[in-house]
């Protein structure tokens, strides 16, 4: 369904690699063998859709060299996600997100200027 030269994979649901029919590894495979070395994410829920899809594609495919980015820029979260709470820490849900995606390995950016 997806065309492997298209730059850009429309997540279907909570995680990019769910169902694993939905052929995500497969285009993100044929990017990388064309070359691609980065993949960059963006879209909602920071804390939950978006940090579980990054975590989960560098886990799969970091030992190809894969770069995974969130552009924060183009990323959100329901406003009391951004509040403090005594369940993250006293931290936000986000702000742990962040911390744990940043930990995992995943590249975080305030803005990519794209061309």
């Amino acid at each position: 369904i997806i065309d492997p030269g298209q730059p850009y994979f429309i997540k279907p649901g909570n995680n990019v690699l769910q169902p694993a029919a939905n052929g995500f590894r497969q285009w993100l495979q044929s990017r990388i063998s064309a070359g691609m070395n980065t993949l960059v994410f963006g879209g909602c829920t920071l804390n939950s859709c978006m940090r579980v899809s990054a975590l989960e594609t560098v886990a799969m495919f970091r030992d190809l060299g894969l770069n995974v980015v969130v552009d924060l820029s183009i990323s959100g979260a329901r406003t009391g996600n951004y509040a403090a709470s005594a369940l993250f820490g006293g931290m936000s849900p986000v702000a742990s997100a962040i911390r744990e995606m940043h930990g995992c390995g995943v590249r975080l950016a305030e803005k990519i200027e794209w061309l």
